[in-house]
């Protein structure tokens, strides 16, 4: 028997014996393990973000690595009690990583992103 993350870390031993070279694009190399990143519009569940995610950490492991935002939706799992547990559990789980979530739909953040834009730019900030 085998968990989501034994499956996950299987998909990304395998992918790593290819040549790590040829994955993704060479400015990417230097930059995504040391730079901020910004996750948005992302469902936890969805097996693209699961992939990510785990590649993000693998190529991060070894860099220092600077806090980042990931932008989530708030999963509706039915039981309120169930489902705080659940979101301190991930949100634990992303800081371990160095990531920080913020639970608001995209259009909300990219308003509040821009309004903290406009008054840093006009020294409000």
């Amino acid at each position: 028997i085998l968990s989501e993350d034994d499956y996950l870390g299987f998909m990304m031993n395998a992918v790593e014996e290819i040549n790590s070279q040829d994955l993704y694009p060479s400015p990417l190399r230097g930059s995504l393990p040391e730079s901020r990143l910004l996750l948005i519009g992302y469902n936890l569940r969805d097996w693209d973000f699961r992939a990510l995610f785990r590649f993000l950490l693998r190529i991060r492991k070894t860099a220092i690595v600077r806090p980042s935002i990931a932008i989530q939706l708030k999963p509706s799992l039915g039981k309120k009690d169930y489902e705080t547990r659940s979101l301190k559990y991930l949100e634990r789980y992303f800081e371990d990583h160095k990531f920080k979530v913020k639970w608001t739909n995209n259009e909300n953040f990219i308003f509040e992103l821009w309004d903290t834009w406009n008054k840093y730019r006009q020294g409000q900030l």
